[in-house]
């Protein structure tokens, strides 16, 4: 129907998106949220006024991660995680929290048997690591390490289990419920740190026993997309926020960490909880920064963007209106959209826990906020926390950083027998693709 002589796919493709995207009526109130939501309007936006004689010290927390090497059965990625201290327009030394760390990590998937354990082969140290029980089996570091129970698969170094050859390891943490008859994978991730550096990495690092996750189903997902691939780096990010908590701030000091402060999965919001329960106790006040959201309104506009035109009816060069008090079931933040500079291009979604918010006078509330906006000055992205952005540069992990690493990694499989094959040869099972483009593109 669209077949004549001028026919352009892309006009009519943006005539259709206009009319689709002009014709509605706004509803501006924010969609899908399950607490309170607060009608958008003009009279409901409050001026930030900042206050350089009260600026509040603030903890700025990051992390971030790149995929080194990924096939169906293992994922290998580089983490980090930074913290910065500013009181307003100024660095604050820290007291010894170390400021960055750095740590590989590698995911296992692992499939289930129908009494909700997991057949294993061992981990380099034996023939058959675990054997399967009645629907169950245990992870093994000599020949035929340890023996599933009825239903149900232990994981971890130490514990019990039948060991049938040469000291096999069974122990840890329990997982499955009996026989269900259900298949299912387990994700089981290690971390490893980079270096030592004379400091205990293990205050930073994840709890081995948070890091198993499970998926249903009888394909594995795509690991470098799954947020199974993150969670390490994000339980760093709770355990490296909880030690700044603990010895770098004091009542009446501000938490600001990357991102929601509700999470995925169960065992990151328990972490996430516990912190945030340690940070109400002493005082500290605890914000989520977001860089990006997809939030729409119930007419289906983008939320940030609709914010930002109705803004304009004000005359408030920086200011902070109410969203929903609890987006999610379970969450904890109460969501503001907030522009910090005048010249800033972005409004952005604040979190901060919402008991704390709600105790908050209008006053504190502005202290709070303005110390934010006094930090939101840096010309390279007026709006955005200066903090923030020094934490993110830290913690990331870019592509030459991770080539890096993978060099490191190729130049071990080819210069030592013991690794040759371990990684070319499941890595290649999902490189096709990959070379397909290269040879066509």
């Amino acid at each position: 129907m669209y077949r004549n002589d001028n026919y352009n796919p892309f006009d009519r493709l943006l005539s259709d998106l206009k009319e689709h995207v002009s014709g509605r009526a706004h509803k501006d109130v924010v969609f899908g949220a399950v607490g309170e939501k607060y009608v958008i309007a003009p009279s409901g936006f409050i001026e930030i006024r900042p206050d350089s004689s009260r600026p509040k010290k603030m903890a700025f927390v990051d992390g971030g991660n790149n995929t080194l090497y990924e096939s169906p059965d293992h994922l290998i990625s580089l983490n980090r995680t930074s913290y910065t201290l500013f009181q307003g327009r100024e660095a604050v030394q820290d007291r010894g929290t170390k400021q960055r760390t750095e740590f590989l990590s590698c995911v296992v998937p692992r499939v289930g048997s129908d009494g909700g354990g997991y057949v294993d082969d061992g981990d380099g140290d034996g023939d058959d690591g675990g054997s399967g029980g009645n629907g169950g089996a245990a992870v093994g570091d000599g020949d035929d390490g340890g023996s599933g129970g009825n239903g149900g698969a232990a994981v971890g170094n130490g514990g019990d289990g039948d060991v049938d050859g040469d000291d096999g390891v069974g122990g840890g943490a329990a997982i499955g419920n009996g026989a269900t008859g259900k298949k299912r994978i387990l994700y089981d991730t290690r971390v490893y740190p980079s270096d030592s550096g004379g400091v205990d990495n293990a205050a930073y690092l994840p709890e081995p026993d948070d890091l198993l996750s499970c998926a249903d189903g009888r394909t594995a997902v795509i690991l470098a997309s799954s947020p199974v691939a993150s969670l390490a780096r994000r339980l760093a990010e709770i355990k490296l926020a909880t030690a700044v908590v603990a010895n770098e701030l004091d009542c009446g000091d501000v938490l600001v960490m990357d991102g929601s402060l509700h999470t995925e999965f169960g065992i990151e919001q328990e972490r996430a909880d516990c912190l945030y329960d340690m940070a109400v106790q002493k005082g500290v006040i605890v914000c989520g920064l977001v860089k990006a959201t997809r939030l729409i309104t119930e007419s289906g506009d983008p939320l940030l963007a609709r914010v930002a035109d109705i803004a304009k009816q004000t005359n408030y060069d920086m200011w902070h209106v109410k969203i929903t008090d609890q987006l999610y079931s379970g969450s904890r933040g109460f969501i503001l959209a907030v522009k910090l500079h005048p010249n800033s291009r972005f409004v952005f979604r604040l979190e901060i826990l919402r008991e704390q918010f709600l105790d908050m006078s209008a006053d504190e509330q502005n202290v709070l906020l303005g110390g934010l906006a006094l930090n939101s000055g840096d010309a390279a992205m007026p709006g955005y926390p200066y903090g923030a952005s020094v934490a993110d540069k830290y913690a990331q992990v870019r592509t030459q950083d991770a080539a890096m690493y993978r060099r490191y990694f190729a130049s071990r499989l080819s210069g030592d027998d013991r690794w040759r094959g371990v990684l070319r040869e499941g890595s290649a099972s999902i490189m096709a693709h990959d070379m397909l483009n290269k040879v066509t593109g």
